[in-house]
């Protein structure tokens, strides 16, 4: 009796770690060439709607096209009833305005009518949540506030990837009641401890991915609206123009900074971040709002990862309070890093890293939107890049 449960407990293990190895994506790989530029779309108003759309000068948004169309002999062609897809909508948007705390103010008043809610403010800066049904037309309000000096809108399908985390739950779940099942029946003390440490290890999974979950629907029910500030009578002598290489000058905490990601990269972040790659660069966020971004940008002039890092720190340290050198072990070397804190009187945290391969340089950022966030989550981001390998 005791040999088979010896054998039971061997096959409820061995199918569990072969399911959840089948099932999970514990890394984000992206090969080849993805040079796909950064787009500028807007929610869709229906969830049959799929093609993205472009803002258009002057702030309006134009509709997106349906689902469905007509054959070559101008028959029209009805498409399948499908389940909704679950897609995430981030903006961002530059403004010069006229006051910025009257602004800040005008930001806070909208987003509470909408029954969304702000996520944070800074002394120049505004994020903030709304539902997406709203997005379109409050990205569309938020620019008709000031003069727009840079604008854009992302969009991720993360139906697979939710469909994957609730397969992987269901599997652990229920392998989780087996074993409870099996603990039930055997009285070998042996036995019972490794059964009870699979259960604890399961629940810590489950657990996981339960978080992961809860902030994906979080970031599908309520689209971030990030809004920069700046005054029309500027009091602010630095300006990031006149920063010579153009992608340490794009650098920015708050919004993309590279839109493409060459080669092959692989980074394990872990179930409490959840991950948007979007064939674009590799992007993962936590439900703090802890975000994590990895992309390409060509090395020009040609230089090596060290000159690269010192430009870095040269170029951008005006602009912060303090900074800080700091260097990561990955898994094919070392990743040259620098942290910077920002002047607010709640100042957010931002890490960028740097590696020089050939003619290109992969740029790793990392956003914590307060010290609460980077002191609580700074350790799980360490061990996420230890992960990381570069070509």
């Amino acid at each position: 009796m005791q040999t088979r449960n010896y054998l039971i407990l061997g096959i409820i293990i061995i199918l569990t770690v072969t399911l959840s190895g089948c099932l999970s994506r514990p890394y984000a790989e992206m090969e080849g060439t993805a040079a796909i530029e950064m787009r500028e779309e807007s929610a869709p108003e229906t969830a049959t709607r799929t093609r993205a759309s472009t803002t258009q000068p002057g702030g309006a948004v134009a509709s997106l096209s349906s689902v469905g169309g007509e054959a070559a002999d101008g028959t029209a062609v009805s498409e399948e009833k499908s389940a909704p897809r679950k897609r995430v909508y981030s903006g961002h948007a530059a403004l010069t305005v006229d006051d910025i705390q009257d602004t800040k103010a005008r930001l806070i008043v909208y987003v509470d009518s909408i029954g969304g809610y702000v996520e944070w403010v800074r002394e120049r800066s505004v994020s903030m949540r709304v539902p997406v049904e709203s997005f379109q037309e409050s990205f569309e309000w938020v620019l008709g506030i000031g003069t727009v000096n840079r604008k854009s809108v992302e969009t991720y399908d993360v139906t697979a990837y939710y469909a994957d985390l609730e397969s992987r739950m269901n599997i652990a779940v229920a392998t989780r009641e087996r074993l409870y099942q099996l603990l039930e029946r055997t009285d070998d003390v042996k036995e019972r401890l490794k059964i009870l440490q699979e259960i604890r290890r399961l629940t810590e999974e489950i657990e996981g991915i339960k978080n992961t979950l809860t902030a994906l629907d979080n970031r599908i029910a309520f689209s971030r609206i990030v809004v920069e500030l700046e005054s029309r009578v500027s009091d602010i002598n630095l300006r990031h123009v006149d920063i010579p290489f153009s992608w340490i000058a794009d650098l920015n905490p708050l919004s993309p900074s590279t839109g493409t990601l060459r080669g092959r990269v692989r980074l394990e972040a872990g179930d409490t971040f959840a991950v948007f790659s979007d064939e674009k660069y590799y992007r993962a966020e936590n439900a703090v709002g802890v975000r994590l971004r990895v992309g390409t940008v060509g090395n020009t002039p040609r230089g090596d990862t060290d000159f690269w890092r010192s430009a870095l720190l040269y170029h951008l340290s005006d602009f912060y309070r303090d900074t800080e050198r700091v260097d990561f072990q990955i898994q094919n070397g070392v990743l040259q890093s620098a942290v910077f804190i920002s002047k607010d009187r709640e100042p957010y945290y931002y890490l960028v890293g740097v590696r020089a391969v050939g003619k290109w340089l992969y740029v790793i950022e990392v956003f914590y939107p307060s010290e609460d966030a980077y002191r609580s989550d700074h350790q799980t981001v360490i061990a996420a890049l230890e992960t990381l390998e570069l070509p």
